[in-house]
């Protein structure tokens, strides 16, 4: 599980890091800073690319989860048999 929240971390590390370069850019020097026709192509695919790794890692996080709730619960039945 920590090995899934370290990449969690990083991925929202990343996620957060695609869009805030230019708009801090924007907001510090007063003026309206323009992106180019190729500039916002790479950051649209970065920016939907990573947020679809986001929600699969989130699927899978939910799944292991799952997943150790029923290998817990088997092992309880497991030893109340004994």
């Amino acid at each position: 599980m920590y090995f899934f929240l370290a990449i969690l971390a990083a991925l929202e590390i990343c996620y957060s890091s695609v869009i805030a370069p230019l708009t801090l850019a924007s907001l510090l020097s007063g003026k309206k800073a323009t992106i180019s026709l190729a500039g916002c192509g790479t950051q649209m695919f970065f920016f939907i690319f990573l947020g679809g790794a986001d929600c699969m890692l989130l699927a899978v996080m939910a799944f292991d989860r799952h997943l150790k709730g029923r290998l817990i619960g088997a092992e309880i039945n497991e030893a109340s048999r004994t």
